[in-house]
Formats: structure tokens, C-alpha cells, sequence
């Protein structure tokens, strides 16, 4: 537990630190992930082997649960306006279209690039590299130089698919587990089993507390303090529960957050604050774990075709499935480039790739730890540091296309 307390120690002191200069680093540009992962790396450079054993530690899996878990309710609930944004078409279309397209597509690279692994842990793989996450780039959501229809869309998409991806990660677990077909064909009926449970357990829970919360609120019962720290404990109590009923937490956790923001959408804003600001907190402390087990990987060294997958995925394997998913849709050219080439990733590859590393074997363990570090590391320097240029130059692209119509007509 020594390993433990030293990295505690150097994770706090380095949040408290950030927390003195934030404003002078954002007005260098330098987000706050990539500060803390940054100052992680330094740390585990030093700390070598020792980051390995901590995140072995079975506290250590269960807090990152706990975090994920909290992080699929905010997110859920971060949508502002209405359900799918101010375009619900074109959210359905990444959603329902261009993610499963994007997973498939990326198991499929994965699996030809490392065929000893099989299938499942290509699957597994994808599923950790694929979500997007807007956190490590939210300057893409004020950004006006971007249409409010592509902002509106990235922010639904960040919100929801970790979602949709979370019971297909717990799934291809299951079957990297199995050992045989019996095996193989259990697992898939236990998952079902979850997912059902899953979807009741959080369903059931997020509209009693959306109603609830509506009815103490009309009748003076609670206080904005109160109520916050009561949104706070829906996603703790429902994952809890769903465990406990043998079903799948983060989809339980998921799927509650978008069952109180049907039921009371109108009162949520003012009570959110405490849970974001819960989940900002905690996901400062998994950007420092991931600094600090990135360092340590790339000491070991890294896999080639892992490299040419993280590429892959932060690429042709988004742009295309993405920019076929728009077709016919009210989005331009322009702006499906834009909804393709802007998708950061961040807390929940982490999240779901120290989750596998976690559970599985050391070798396959290190395989898809190896995805996670490498997609981020890229990601921070595309979205986090080039996002600007890139918003700038689709700015002037769109820009010249209308000019040349309006010189057409």
C-alpha cells in the first residue's frame, strides 16, 4: 500500500498545484488534461513498475468504476436543450449510424493487425478507442466559427456514446474470459440478462428521482445544496444496485442519467453543478494515472501495429463512417468534416482501458493499454493543441464554398 499513498500524494499535490496556475496555462492553451497527464508522465517516469502494481490494486478498480459510473450519468444529463440537441437528425445518424460502423470498422483493422489476439480482444479494443469525449477540447463547443447543428451533434454524441459502447466493452470482456463455447454462449446470455436488468434498475431509478425531485421542488421541501448532492448519489445508488442485482453498473448509471433528464429537464440545471464538478475532480486524477502509466509503457516500448491502429481510429476509421452517416443530412461538406475530424477522446478510453487492464491477463492487459495511451497521447496533440488550426482552416473552407455558390447563382 506504500506505492499506493506515494501516488495519492504526488496526484493531490499536482491537482493542487494546477489549480493555482489553470487560468495562466489556459491562456497559453495548455488544457488541464493535458497539464495533469503531463505532470503524470514526469511522475511515472520515476516511479517505473511501481504504477503497474497500484493500478492492480483492487480499491484501485473499484474507484475507477465508481468514476466511470458518474461520468456516463453526467454526461447524460450535460446535453443541454432537448434530448438529441437542436439536431436530432444528424445526433441519430452518429449515433445509430457512424458509431457502429466506426467499432466494426475499427475491430476489423484491429483484428487484421493482430491476428494472435483474436477477435474479441479486437472488439474490446475498439470499443476503447472509439467514444469521443469533448472534455480535453471544450473550447470546440464555444467555438462560433463552427455551425451551432455540428456543435450541438459532437456535444450529444460525447454524451451518449460511451453509453452505447460501455455494454458491448463489458461483452467482449466476457468473451475474452470465456474459455469454451459453453463458455462463449453463457456469456452472451448473462450479458442480455444484464443489459435487461441494466436498463430496468436504471430506468426505475432516474424516474422516481426526476419525479420526486420535481414534486420537492414544487412544494419548497429541498434546497439547491441538498438536491445536488441528492443528483450526486443517483448514479452511486444506481450502479450499486444494479451490481447487486447482477446487472451491468455503467449501463444502470447511463441510463438513469437520461431517465431524469426526460422526467425533469427543466429543473435540472441549478442541481448539476456538485456532480460535474465530482466528475471534473476525479477525472483530473485519471488524466494523472494516465500520464503516469503512459510513461511507463513507452519505457517498455511500444507495439508498431498499435501505433498504426490509434492512427487509424483518429482518422479514416471516424471520417468515414461519420461523413457516410451525414450523407443526405441538413450538414454541408464542410460540416461533416468537421463532425468527423473533431472527436477528441478522453476520460472514458481511460476509464474502460485501465478497466481491461485490470481484469485481464497481462499480455492482452498491455495490449489494450497500449491502444488507450497511444489514441490519447495523439488525440491531446490533434484535438487539444491543433483543434484551433483545424477549426480555423474548416472555417475558411466553408467560407470559400459559399462564396463560390453565391458567385454561382
Amino acid at each position: 500500500m506504500t506505492a499506493l499513498a506515494q501516488s495519492l500524494l504526488c496526484c493531490v499535490g499536482v491537482v493542487a498545484l494546477w489549480s493555482l496556475v489553470s487560468a495562466k496555462l489556459a491562456s497559453w492553451r495548455v488544457s488541464a488534461p493535458l497539464a495533469i497527464a503531463s505532470a503524470g508522465a514526469v511522475v511515472g517516469w520515476f516511479f517505473g513498475p511501481e504504477i503497474v502494481t497500484v493500478l492492480n490494486y483492487h480499491v484501485t478498480e473499484q474507484i475507477v468504476e465508481l468514476v466511470l459510473a458518474a461520468l456516463l450519468f453526467s454526461d447524460s444529463l450535460r446535453v443541454e436543450g432537448k434530448m438529441l440537441g437542436s439536431s436530432p437528425s444528424v445526433s441519430l445518424r452518429l449515433l445509430l449510424l457512424a458509431l457502429p460502423l466506426s467499432l466494426a470498422l475499427a475491430a476489423s483493422a484491429s483484428w487484421f493487425l493482430l491476428p494472435e489476439y483474436g477477435f474479441a480482444v479486437a472488439l474490446l479494443i475498439a470499443c476503447v478507442i472509439m467514444p469521443i469525449d469533448m472534455a480535453p477540447a471544450t473550447a470546440i463547443l464555444t467555438d462560433n466559427r463552427l455551425t451551432r447543428g455540428v456543435r450541438s451533434a459532437l456535444n450529444v454524441e460525447s454524451g451518449y456514446n460511451d453509453g452505447v459502447v460501455a455494454p458491448i466493452f463489458v461483452f467482449a470482456l466476457a468473451m475474452i474470459t470465456a474459455t469454451s463455447v459453453d463458455s462463449v454462449t453463457t456469456s452472451i446470455g448473462k450479458a442480455l440478462l444484464a443489459s435487461t436488468v441494466s436498463l430496468l434498475v436504471g430506468s426505475a431509478i432516474g424516474l422516481t428521482f426526476g419525479w420526486a425531485m420535481k414534486v420537492a421542488l414544487r412544494r419548497g421541501w429541498t434546497t439547491t445544496s441538498s438536491l445536488s448532492i441528492g443528483v450526486l448519489a443517483v448514479p452511486l445508488v444506481t450502479f450499486s444496485a444494479a451490481i447487486l442485482l447482477h446487472g451491468n453498473g455503467f449501463v444502470a448509471a447511463f441510463v438513469a442519467g437520461v431517465a431524469v433528464h426526460l422526467c425533469a429537464r427543466s429543473e435540472l440545471h441549478p442541481h448539476t453543478a456538485l456532480t460535474e464538478q465530482f466528475v471534473e475532480c476525479t477525472s483530473l486524477v485519471v488524466w494523472f494515472v494516465f500520464g503516469a502509466v503512459a510513461a511507463y509503457i513507452v519505457y517498455l516500448g511500444l507495439d508498431w501495429r498499435i501505433v498504426v491502429i490509434s492512427v487509424l481510429a483518429l482518422t479514416v476509421v471516424r471520417l468515414v463512417p461519420v461523413c457516410l452517416a451525414l450523407v443526405g443530412s441538413r450538414l454541408g461538406v464542410v460540416d461533416r468534416l468537421a463532425s468527423s475530424i473533431l472527436g477528441p477522446r478522453g476520460i472514458t478510453t481511460i476509464v474502460l482501458g485501465l478497466l481491461a487492464f485490470n481484469a485481464l491477463d497481462d499480455d492482452i492487459g498491455l495490449i489494450v493499454l497500449q491502444a488507450m495511451i497511444v489514441t490519447i497521447s495523439l488525440s491531446l496533440l490533434m484535438h487539444g493543441l491543433g483543434s484551433s488550426f483545424m477549426v480555423r482552416v474548416l472555417s475558411r473552407a466553408r467560407f470559400r464554398s459559399s462564396h463560390t455558390s453565391s458567385a454561382l447563382c
